[in-house]
């Protein structure tokens, strides 16, 4: 489509991921060392995997996530992305998150690709379009230091 359509991309170049990054800090109104420390925790996590994905209309983005790589399974054979930091402009949630959803799924077909989202209607959204749930825990620990 032209610069009036929607057009879904991978991001993979660094320049255009500080595009991102602003869009979602906007977005999200996080605060600059957030911003900056969630932005070298993806570039450091990069292989030659993506590291977002967006929707631009009018040439602006309008919907944006990262992605973070976190290494390999099955004895290298595939790698696993996780999709992170959401955010989608208020009037393209709905209908327009499902499609960008979908199309997201499609390109990162040769990936596992794992969510450990908080939020209930991303859950809704995600396993109606394949994802299942995974039996994960947190173990929780903690260091103390006595006086001699």
């Amino acid at each position: 489509m032209g610069a009036s359509g929607n057009n879904f991309e991978l991001i993979f170049d660094e320049e255009e991921f500080h595009e991102v990054i602003s869009f979602l800090k906007c977005g999200f109104q996080w605060a600059d060392d957030f911003a900056k420390k969630i932005s070298n925790l993806v570039l450091s996590s990069r292989k030659k995997a993506p590291i977002a994905a967006i929707n631009r209309s009018h040439g602006e983005i309008n919907i944006a996530l990262l992605i973070i790589y976190q290494g390999t399974i099955n004895n290298g054979a595939q790698e696993v992305l996780n999709l992170s930091a959401w955010y989608a402009n208020p009037e393209k949630r709905g209908v327009a998150v499902v499609n960008f959803s979908k199309k997201l799924i499609a390109a990162l077909s040769s990936y596992v690709v794992t969510d450990y989202t908080p939020n209930e209607a991303a859950g809704k959204i995600f396993k109606s379009l394949g994802f299942r749930p995974m039996d994960i825990g947190m173990i929780r620990g903690g260091f103390i230091t006595t006086p001699p």
